[in-house]
């Protein structure tokens, strides 16, 4: 490299995003509330699920009883979603 030689130019920035940005968060928009909906049927789907068995103590090795049951909150990328979890206590 001489002297005279000047660093190649940087890159710059543009003003605007373009236009496949533009199209992916339009289409992020319109699908938002429908993607959340999916994914909190899934979720009540698991929840229900789980309320048909009771989990077997580790310790004693027989079904845990039923005591009570707590509500949780996920914050996700398409919005909050929640689900009623049941929780057990091993009566020994």
């Amino acid at each position: 490299m001489s002297g005279t030689d000047s660093p190649p130019a940087r890159p710059s920035l543009r003003d605007e995003p373009s236009r496949f940005l533009l199209l992916k968060d339009e289409v992020e928009q319109e699908y938002q509330p429908r993607i959340r909906e999916k994914l909190q049927q899934k979720i009540d789907a698991i929840a229900e699920e789980s309320r048909t068995r009771s989990p077997v103590c580790p310790q004693w090795a027989r079904p845990m009883g039923y005591h009570d049951t707590r509500r949780m909150n996920w914050l996700s990328r398409w919005g909050r979603v929640q689900a009623s979890v049941a929780r057990y206590r091993c009566r020994c």
